[in-house]
C-alpha cells in the first residue's frame, strides 16, 4: 500500500490521469472486484471516480457544481457520461459572511 500511496502524491499524479476515486486503497480494491459491467452509479462530484466507474463498464450519472471541471471530466471520459452541472445557489434563509 505504501508504494501506491507514494505514487499518488507525486507531482504528475491527478484524479483524471490516475482514474481513481479519492478514497482509501482498500475501498478502491473492494470496488475493483465488485463492479460489474452494466451497473449504475450515481455520484455527487465528478473526477477520477467517474472515470474509474466508466472503465469498469458502469453507467454513471454525476452531478457537478463546477462547469469547467465538468468539461475536463467529459473530455477524459472514454464512455458515455450523464453529467449534470448544477452551480451552487444560496437557499432560503442562507446568509453569507463573505463580503
Amino acid at each position: 500500500m505504501f508504494e501506491r500511496w507514494r505514487a499518488s502524491i507525486k507531482g504528475d499524479a491527478s484524479p483524471i490521469a490516475d482514474e481513481l476515486p479519492w478514497m482509501t486503497f482498500g475501498a478502491i480494491d473492494f470496488l475493483d472486484g465488485y463492479l460489474q459491467p452494466g451497473m449504475r452509479v450515481f455520484e455527487y462530484g465528478s473526477g477520477g471516480s467517474t472515470l474509474f466507474y466508466l472503465r469498469h463498464g458502469a453507467s454513471v450519472v454525476s452531478v457537478e457544481h463546477d462547469a469547467e471541471w465538468g468539461d475536463v471530466v467529459r473530455g477524459a471520459a472514454t464512455a458515455e457520461l450523464d453529467l449534470h452541472v448544477c452551480p451552487p445557489t444560496a437557499g432560503e434563509g442562507f446568509q453569507s459572511n463573505m463580503a
